[in-house]
């Protein structure tokens, strides 16, 4: 069996954190941006705590498509590890194209 390095407990708590912390900033993000699929999880955990207005949209970091307006908005990317560092390379590509805040 493996071993846990961080607890489910400590993960809710961080996430509720991260929510208390959204909730009050004035820097509130228009859109929230899901890498799917394995980002799903955490996003699920964190909007259900969100107090404040945003959309919600989805994208395969394979296949990231042009049919998302996100031009001018600010955007929250919740992607589930950052390892190689191409996934982030890919979507800072896509986010400049569209032309995020």
């Amino acid at each position: 069996m493996k071993k846990r390095i961080i607890s489910n407990h400590m993960i809710k708590n961080k996430t509720s954190l991260l929510a208390e912390r959204m909730n009050s900033s004035p820097n509130k993000p228009d859109v929230i941006l899901c890498v799917l699929s394995g980002g799903f999880l955490f996003f699920s955990d964190l909007i259900k705590q969100l107090t404040f207005d945003f959309e919600i949209e989805f994208i395969k970091n394979s296949t990231l498509v042009n049919n998302i307006s996100l031009t001018d908005k600010k955007v929250l990317v919740i992607e589930d590890i950052f390892d190689s560092g191409k996934t982030v390379r890919e979507l800072n590509i896509f986010l400049d194209y569209k032309q995020v805040k």
